[in-house]
């Protein structure tokens, strides 16, 4: 869980963890202004991490 905790918080912060609540049935919403939107680069990081960990099938 380490490992998910760091690579949603540290390097994609609040944008990160809105998409990973989301993708976990939980509601993340939409990131709002000023923050910036989670990248594609990012949203494919996060669904391969939350598979590789067995939170995602």
């Amino acid at each position: 869980m380490l490992d998910i905790n760091r690579l949603v918080t540290a390097q994609y912060g609040i944008p990160g963890l809105k998409y990973a609540l989301g993708l976990l049935d939980y509601k993340g919403g939409e990131t709002r202004r000023p923050l910036l939107p989670l990248s594609r680069e990012g949203m494919e990081s996060i669904q391969a991490a939350l598979t590789q960990y067995g939170a995602l099938k």
